[in-house]
């Protein structure tokens, strides 16, 4: 994901944001909403497949996944 941000699907984005703690919430729409416990902002991300590069290289920044990646290996 890290290395293909252009290649990612909602499932894999989903199930990569659940596993790090994100709640998520979605309203009946196609558009998913997921925040962290520890962070004070959110993000959207419309259910589309593959996901557009832009959401999947904003939820990287925003809740750091780079770094937590770079813990675990």
């Amino acid at each position: 994901m890290l290395s293909q941000p252009n290649h990612i699907d909602f499932e894999t984005l989903d199930s990569v944001l659940k596993g790090i703690g994100c709640t998520v919430r979605n309203n009946g729409s196609s558009h998913y909403f997921y925040k962290h416990p520890d962070l004070s902002t959110a993000i959207t991300i419309p259910k589309a497949r593959p996901v557009k590069h832009c959401y999947v290289i904003q939820a990287i920044k925003l809740f750091g996944l780079k770094e937590k990646y770079d813990e675990i290996n």
